[in-house]
């Protein structure tokens, strides 16, 4: 359920393993973070305090070269992925202290003291973009080799034109209304059709909720307002992404973002758009003139805690719960390693972390 980078990717995995699949998808209108993403395949700064979340971004980053040209020659579908290293700018002296004690944190929690991310001073970062003058505050950077980018609609088409090459059936506009037990397997409604399988994934981002209430079973995922800026295309003036900026295959400049909780509103505020301009005016002020082409919003399905869901349910065994605001780095491990879980359960120890046990005890710590 879900035909997102994540249910898409996991279908994938799940038929190219020999699996007979069914994806039941939302409508066009519905609320989908695949198509408001930036593309970015993330390893810095993810797990900071959870190191299990850390270690599969770094996997999922390390696996992500080999999806990529697998899923391009399947599909003939070009995926404009590129893996140069990513950069987290620092705007001033006060967020460069900031990124270097939370590297400190990262390297501490590591197995081995290690995390493959290093500070890269103000000289140093205007050599890596010397088509942009930096900003007269801009301190430095991190650095990592493991991060890149991909474009993220042709990522999604492809996942779709491959599992459909597998045999996977697609079921757009299918509003799943109940999912019943029958013996071994279960039965799912969605509209005036209904379907049967041994094994349920749950992978819907924001519609997770309403699928939770249906098995009784609370799945905590909420909204986080993301807006971003796209602008006129240009030459190529910076080769490297970060987390608020980044150049598209066509050239324009993709300039974020924001963190807002606005419930299910999808609306872009002014005010917002004019922070984001006013930021990457002030970092490049080469850019204080480039036109705005267009600006989006788009929701982030968030767990409590900000990190990821893999769980077998286990008062309703065969149903499978996955949720995440990095999809699109996840992608390769969703495809591998997570297909795999559901498949034998021959990943649980890895995935063990990411159950939904822990909120539970979060509350319950939170009322001692």
């Amino acid at each position: 359920m879900g035909g997102g980078a994540i249910g898409a990717a996991i279908a994938y995995g799940l038929a190219k393993n020999g699996q007979s699949v069914v994806v039941l998808d939302g409508e066009d209108t519905a609320l989908r973070a695949a198509r408001g993403n930036a593309g970015l395949v993330w390893y810095q700064f993810k797990g900071l305090g959870f190191q299990p979340y850390a270690d599969i971004s770094l996997e999922a980053t390390k696996h992500w070269p080999d999806f990529a040209d697998e899923l391009a020659a399947r599909s003939g579908i070009t995926l404009h992925y590129e893996k140069p290293g990513g950069i987290e700018l620092c705007a001033n002296e006060v967020e460069l202290e900031q990124v270097s004690a939370e590297l400190e944190q990262l390297r501490k929690q590591s197995p081995g003291g290690h995390y493959d991310s290093q500070l890269i001073d103000r000289q140093a970062l205007q050599e890596m973009i010397p088509a942009l003058k930096l900003g007269a505050d801009v301190a430095g950077a991190a650095y990592s080799p493991h991060d890149g980018m991909v474009y993220a609609p042709a990522l999604l088409r492809a996942l779709h034109t491959v599992i459909l090459q597998l045999g996977c059936r697609i079921f757009p506009d299918h509003k799943v209304t109940a999912i019943e037990a029958n013996g071994q397997s279960y039965v799912v409604r969605a509209g005036d059709r209904q379907f049967a399988a041994e094994k349920v994934v749950l992978a819907a981002g924001l519609g997770l909720a309403p699928l939770g209430e249906l098995l009784d079973t609370p799945i905590p995922v909420t909204p986080e307002r993301g807006q971003l800026i796209v602008t006129q295309s240009l030459p190529p003036v910076i080769r490297y992404p970060s987390g608020g900026i980044r150049q598209t295959p066509a050239g324009n400049l993709l300039l974020g973002t924001s963190n807002e909780d606005a419930g299910y509103d999808e609306t872009v505020e002014v005010s917002v758009i004019q922070n984001i301009a006013a930021k990457w005016a002030h970092t490049f002020p080469d850019l204080e003139n480039v036109g705005i082409v267009r600006t989006w919003a788009a929701l982030r399905p968030m767990t409590p805690d900000g990190f990821p869901v893999y769980q077998e349910l286990e008062n309703h065994r065969g149903i499978f719960v996955v949720t995440s605001h990095s999809g699109i780095t996840l992608a390769s491990l969703n495809s591998g390693l997570v297909a795999r879980w559901i498949i034998d359960g021959s990943a649980s120890n890895d995935l063990a972390a990411f159950s939904l046990d822990r909120f539970d005890k979060a509350r319950g710590e939170s009322n001692v």
